[in-house]
């Protein structure tokens, strides 16, 4: 079930909004990749769950199940920051990196007629993997979007406000010196232990600042919580986010799944993983053997997340990160996250799947 007949390649988000990537090529249609003859599919809207009665509501109808498995994803995490929801502009799903477009298309078109340099001022808010790889993307496409709307190259603005001590805090010092020279080079300003307290329309408030940062197109990339569903069902749940176990079932609760964002899954050692989608798929895999040993009467086993390293674009032929523990940067490492994404393809879809992403 989900409210669109559509899934999307969640890597590749923010290439569409700045025009280097047809949006289409990173919708992924549900029945492209299920069997049809033994799934039913149900394009609805979930409105709650009773999981005292295992039922599902939806916006028309219920349903009854024996095994849930939920994997609802997660919202952008605005801390209520005022005017965030009236202003700045998300990188979450497809109706989000859609009305971005649209908003950076109309900054450019309104200055080939008003020339106003806060049009051509992109604020990114948070400087963390999904700020980071969609600033170097607008970045390096500057000089295309220059050419195409016949605007001075040097009019466009791009700068990241980062809230603590250093972006990128997820990955080590050297690819973080890396980055920031790509960003540099780039031309985009960073200004790090800066808060933004405030989105209005034509920019943003910094907390450690009397002037105003202007910019008419704010993107809110701070992070990210879990769905209301979760929490109004009644499961006890972390920024909106729930609690499983070794076996990624919710404690105490008779065979309900939860994985993907929507979860916290915490390793042999103690630690949080972060939600992403490496972890989301090897979660997804590993769920469908436990529900068939469950059905079976077979005993669970627990899931073993296996790391495989993290690769971060930083512009359409560059890129840094880790893989098996090596760290890469480049354009082999560009290359290495296209075949991370034409492995997905192929795992999800199969070799029809993998042809049609690749060769349309």
């Amino acid at each position: 079930m989900n409210n669109k007949d559509y899934q999307y390649l969640t890597t590749k988000l923010h290439e569409p909004p700045v025009g280097t990537l047809d949006a289409e090529k990173i919708k992924i249609g549900i029945h492209e990749v299920i069997k049809t003859n033994i799934v039913t599919f149900k394009q609805e809207n979930v409105i709650g769950i009773d999981k005292n009665n295992k039922k599902i509501f939806l916006e028309n109808g219920t349903l009854n199940y024996d095994y849930l498995v939920v994997a609802i994803g997660a919202v952008p995490e605005t801390f209520e920051t005022p005017g965030v929801k009236e202003h700045a502009y998300f990188i979450f799903n497809f109706d989000s990196i859609y009305q971005l477009k649209l908003q950076i298309e109309s900054m450019f078109m309104t200055y080939s007629s008003e020339p106003d340099d806060h049009l051509l001022s992109f604020i990114i808010v948070g400087g963390g993997f999904t700020g980071v790889e969609f600033l170097s993307e607008l970045a390096y496409s500057a000089p295309y979007l220059s050419k195409k709307y016949g605007v001075p190259l040097e009019k466009i603005k791009i700068t990241c406000v980062e809230a603590g001590s250093t972006i990128l805090r997820e990955f080590d010092p050297e690819i973080i010196n890396y980055s920031l020279y790509v960003l540099e080079q780039y031309g985009i300003k960073i200004l790090q232990n800066q808060k933004v307290v405030k989105c209005e329309k034509d920019g943003v408030i910094l907390n450690n600042s009397t002037e105003k940062l202007y910019g008419n197109t704010i993107v809110w990339t701070v992070g990210i919580k879990g769905h209301h569903i979760a929490s109004e069902a009644g499961f006890n749940v972390v920024n909106g986010r729930v609690k499983i176990d070794e076996f990624l079932q919710v404690p105490n609760e008779e065979n309900v799944f939860f994985i993907g964002d929507s979860s916290i899954f915490t390793n042999v050692h103690g630690k949080e993983e972060p939600p992403t989608a490496q972890i989301a798929i090897q979660q997804g895999e590993h769920c469908a053997k436990n529900i068939v040993a469950l059905i079976r009467g077979q005993s669970l086993k627990p899931f073993n997340y296996v790391y495989r390293g993290t690769l971060m674009s930083l512009g359409r032929k560059n890129a840094t990160g880790i893989v098996y523990n090596k760290r890469v940067k480049g354009r082999i490492a560009s290359f290495l996250k296209k075949v991370t994404e034409w492995r997905y393809y192929l795992k999800l879809g199969g070799l029809k799947l993998f042809l049609k992403k690749i060769f349309i």
